[in-house]
């Protein structure tokens, strides 16, 4: 008889098809499960979220944008929320606008990521910026709702279009460009005009202008800050930091002439203008037929958006000794290469190690990576003879431009939020080199190796995820929640504080307004306000006219309260000064009783009404 031979068991290989698909799926699905469970442990007292919604609430509710309701922000942002809750059947509550802040989260970072393996064809750099970039954007938990996850999915589609145009074409993704822009622009004026100027600068680049228009379009982006930072100029902070973004932004638009590329033609141009009509044509209609006037639509865009940034009285600039070591750092590292003539190995030899420390600093540390940037801000535009082609070369420029000109977001108060927000911007610009060669003996090993650089950066977000996590894990948390507020987990202390308010106001009030703006408080306790005029935390921007409006709405409205914080006014006084006329606020402070209080907030009453309280 013979022997049965053997069947031969086939090799496992850890790096197979299989295997990677399964290490990229779980990769996924544990960043998904970190933003979920992030989302759902903020809850932070400024209530911006409860801002938001009180106006989409209203917006949802017929209210004409700024002719019968105040916001702060653009058309675009109510038109495409109100029609998306609309359209759904939702009411605007704190599940469902956490909800879709959890979708803009993800959707960037995936676009993100998608956009990176384009630029590298490498599924870990891919899968590595997909979850940097989630790690990085956990700054949308402090805020759900805020306009800001719309405008990172707003770049991240425009950056996603330019690295497709060898797949769909430059005319349809040029298109995409425009249309994304004016999305920006008419939700957040200020972020839209920074991003027409990195795209200005990249086409004005493609030009090829002369001597004299290049020193103009140099001096002009150098200008761009002065302009911006003028009504704070005389404070030496902001005069240093505003030196900085000058020299930055200069020196980033030298380099772009420099290399004499036509990244965006005057075709392409011509097809982004055409976006840029058609989207801005289509959301201001539906804020007419909305019913805003066209009064009010400029007063909301444009003019509100002025008084803003020149109502903050106490700008906080970046530390001065950090500004002047970085710009003396980077105007040093520009006269060793000017010094020897722009060596392209000179640049190479440490762009990939930079790009790698610019990454892992927007995870772990944004305000040191924007505070730092300017300096290296040019060396991450790649040469044009460095690809085969112009399609390889455009998005990376593109998204370099856009992070660059987006630092000057964080002007006038760089907080925690603004500085993520432009740290996250300049993260996907960095991953375009990531990992590249670097003819340096000592790094020449494992650090240009795509995988072992993209597995050094999982590593080290992950580390962050986890400590943050932890950090989470361990806090107590209420088991009750607040109506429609299963994505909100509270402390005990403040599930208490907020639960006993909304008791409150609903046994003895029949209208309500928040002072400085405690609007989740309205959501919660369902109760309507006297008037469209919300207040935020930036009460100071409601002028004479306003405030007298909204008192004599609040003196007709049946059983009117006040939830009224005295902490939380004079941490916004810091930064806006106090109206020297303000007939509600006056009223609110020395002509009400208080007949409730908890914590630090309290609940006034006009006189007449305090007997209901007994």
């Amino acid at each position: 008889m013979h022997a049965t031979p053997a069947i031969a068991t086939p090799p496992v290989h850890l790096t197979g098809p299989r295997v990677r698909a399964a290490l990229v799926i779980c990769g996924i699905a544990l960043t998904c499960v970190y933003a979920f469970l992030h989302l759902r442990s903020r809850f932070y007292y400024y209530d911006d979220e409860g801002f938001m919604l009180m106006t989409l609430k209203q917006y949802l509710a017929g209210r004409p944008l700024y002719t019968g309701m105040y916001t702060e922000y653009g058309p675009f942002y109510y038109d495409v929320l109100g029609g998306l809750f609309s359209s759904a059947g939702w009411q605007a509550t704190h599940d469902a606008m956490r909800a879709v802040t959890l979708a803009c989260w993800l959707l960037t970072a995936g676009l993100w990521g998608w956009s990176v393996w384009l630029w590298r064809r490498s599924l870990a750099m891919g899968v590595a910026a997909f979850v940097t970039a989630a790690v990085a954007l956990r700054v949308l938990s402090d805020g759900p709702g805020h306009p800001q996850g719309l405008i990172l999915l707003l770049h991240a589609l425009a950056i996603l279009a330019v690295s497709l145009i060898p797949s769909i074409g430059s005319r349809p993704a040029f298109f995409v460009v425009g249309a994304a822009t004016a999305a920006i622009f008419l939700t957040k004026i200020n972020v839209g005009i920074f991003f027409l100027a990195g795209l200005g600068l990249v086409f004005l680049a493609g030009l090829r202008p002369s001597g004299f228009w290049r020193a103009a379009i140099v001096l002009s982006c150098a200008a761009i800050p002065i302009a911006l930072m003028g009504s704070h100029i005389a404070i030496p902070g902001i005069a240093l930091q505003c030196l900085l973004y000058s020299c930055s932004l200069a020196t980033l638009a030298f380099w772009f002439l420099r290399q004499r590329v036509a990244v965006i033609s005057r075709d392409d141009a011509a097809w982004i203008a055409g976006g840029f009509l058609v989207a801005s044509a289509l959301t201001l209609a539906t804020a007419l037929a909305h019913g805003t006037s066209w009064y009010d639509l400029v007063q909301g865009v444009l003019v509100t958006a002025l008084r803003i940034r020149d109502s903050v009285q106490d700008p906080r600039p970046m530390p001065m000794v950090l500004s002047a070591t970085v710009l003396a750092g980077g105007a040093g590292l520009w006269w060793f290469a000017r010094r020897n003539q722009w060596n392209q190995e000179m640049l190479l030899r440490w762009r990939p190690l930079v790009c790698a420390v610019m990454v892992l600093a927007s995870v772990l540390a944004p305000r040191i990576l924007v505070a730092l940037a300017p300096a290296v801000l040019w060396m991450l535009t790649p040469e044009p003879d460095w690809f085969s082609g112009r399609s390889a070369f455009r998005p990376q420029s593109i998204a370099v431009a856009l992070g660059s000109f987006a630092l000057l977001m964080v002007y006038p108060v760089p907080g925690h939020d603004q500085l993520a927000i432009a740290g996250s911007l300049l993260l996907v610009a960095a991953f375009a080199h990531v990992g590249e060669e670097m003819p340096v003996p000592f790094l020449s090993g494992w650090l240009t190796r795509g995988r072992a650089v993209a597995a050094m950066l999982l590593l080290a977000t992950s580390l962050q995820a986890a400590r943050i996590t932890w950090a989470w894990w361990r806090e107590p948390a209420a088991r009750q929640h607040l109506p429609n507020s299963m994505l909100i987990r509270l402390a005990p202390e403040d599930y208490h504080i907020y639960s006993s308010l909304v008791a409150a106001l609903n046994a003895h009030c029949g209208s309500l307004v928040t002072v400085p703006g405690l609007n989740s408080l309205q959501i919660w306790s369902g109760l309507p306000h006297p008037n469209g005029f919300i207040y935020s935390s930036a009460m100071s921007l409601f002028d004479e006219p306003a405030q007298q409006e909204l008192l004599h709405a609040f003196s007709a409205a049946p059983a009117p309260c006040v939830v009224y914080s005295a902490n939380l006014e004079q941490w916004g006084e810091i930064y806006r000064p106090v109206r020297p006329v303000q007939p509600f606020v006056d009223y609110v402070k020395h002509g009400m009783v208080t007949v409730y209080s908890i914590d630090r907030y309290e609940i006034r009453v006009p006189p007449a009404d305090a007997a209901r309280w007994r």
